[in-house]
């Protein structure tokens, strides 16, 4: 095919006048090189900028997830480790009871 394309390339070069009535003939020739329209030149430039927006705003979004699970397993990690951690965690109160609470000065008393 591209040995084809050279000798019609060649072909055309050497009989430029009878090149010009080939080219002239054919629906699309790769020889041809039609200026673009400007609107085709607008067209290309937004769905190009449409796409690297597009890109830009799924990565970023993408990266924010990734840091939010990453501070929300942080956060689990640091929370679970604490020896007391009734602080950081509210379910936590509903595993001690009452007498577990009391203060040292009344066990003593018993």
């Amino acid at each position: 095919m591209i040995a084809l394309y050279d000798v019609f390339q060649r072909h055309i070069e050497m009989e430029s006048s009878h090149s010009a009535l080939i080219v002239s003939h054919l629906p699309y020739s790769p020889f041809r090189n039609p200026k673009p329209s400007k609107l085709f030149h607008f067209a290309w430039i937004v769905l190009s900028v449409q796409f690297f927006c597009c890109t830009y705003i799924l990565y970023m979004y993408a990266l924010s997830l990734f840091v939010m699970a990453k501070l929300i397993g942080f956060f689990f990690l640091v929370s679970t480790s604490v020896g007391n951690f009734s602080c950081l965690s509210p379910f936590s109160l509903q595993l001690l009871s009452r007498d577990e609470i009391q203060p040292r000065s009344q066990s003593r008393n018993r």
